[in-house]
């Protein structure tokens, strides 16, 4: 029996994505989609309904199942504002994600819930690293 990923990159239009935003904060995850492009320098993807993801990666899980990937996501969520970062082995990654406020933390996941509280240098360093990591874990 294998299984099949459901979050699979798709056709969808990023910028016509961004613009249907409905929430509050929809100027801050502009802001934080250009922070991200400009870091990552990657073309913007759409996978699944409602997740951009920067740059690409195949993978083959332990459970036999593969597919595409993203190094750095954003999605706009009910909580606030979700940044997939995908390099939660990463000590520099991990201390940076310390010095943010304004957040809560997870394991690959960071949702910002008060933009306007975020240390934007420290948000940038930290989606540098953890792109870099990203790239240099899955792109070998």
């Amino acid at each position: 029996m294998s299984y099949e990923i459901k979050t699979k990159k798709s056709q969808k239009d990023v910028i016509e994505f961004i613009e249907e935003i409905e929430f509050d904060y929809k100027q801050d995850f502009k802001d934080l989609f250009n922070i991200i492009k400009e870091v990552t320098k990657e073309t913007p993807s759409i996978f699944g309904e409602n997740i951009i993801g920067f740059g690409l990666y195949s993978y083959e899980s332990k459970a036999k199942c593969s597919g595409e990937w993203f190094h750095i996501g954003i999605s706009p969520r009910k909580a606030g504002i979700s940044l997939y970062t995908m390099c939660y082995q990463n000590n520099k990654v991990n201390s940076l994600k310390e010095k943010l406020d304004g957040v809560k933390l997870g394991k690959a996941c960071i949702t910002i819930k008060k933009y306007e509280k975020v240390d934007k240098e420290v948000l940038k360093e930290l989606i540098k690293e953890a792109y870099k990591d990203s790239k240099k874990r899955y792109e070998n």
